[in-house]
């Protein structure tokens, strides 16, 4: 059955018939085509599937394989200097003992900054005790009198 004002096209792949609108390719870009390009045209499908023509900057390693002595070895990371390879530095992690050493540090720390407010905050409530006594002082001297 054929639909008036309705355009199609070719895919070259597949040789399925596709309708314009639904591949998103206007009439008036279809008719700006040669028809060397309609007749090679390929729907999402078969472009997908087609192997791409020069895979060199692939990030893909050398065929010959290196096997590294320890992991992120200098050595490792030359061989491949010329390649579209990334190759992450392993993080440098505190071992047990540094990590004790650190939390021995920070408690120490912490105490002193701990030991330095007790002793500002226990001079304040002496002075505001010697205070409320000297106001309990007065209103008993007030009642009294």
């Amino acid at each position: 059955m054929i639909v008036k004002d309705k355009y199609f096209i070719s895919c070259h792949g597949c040789k399925q018939m596709y309708d314009l609108e639904c591949e998103s390719l206007s009439p008036k870009r279809l008719n700006k085509m040669n028809a060397e390009n309609k007749r090679e045209w390929r729907c999402l499908e078969c472009k997908s599937k087609k192997p791409k023509s020069d895979n060199t900057n692939t990030p893909a390693r050398p065929s010959a394989h290196y096997a590294p002595t320890a992991p992120y070895d200098e050595t490792y990371t030359e061989c491949y200097s010329d390649s579209n390879i990334t190759l992450r530095k392993k993080p440098n992690y505190l071992s047990n003992s540094e990590l004790k050493e650190l939390f021995k540090a920070k408690r120490a720390e912490t105490r002193a900054i701990v030991e330095a407010y007790s002793k500002g905050l226990s001079e304040q409530l002496k002075g505001m005790n010697v205070q409320f006594t000297s106001f309990q002082e007065s209103m008993t001297y007030i009642n009294c009198h």
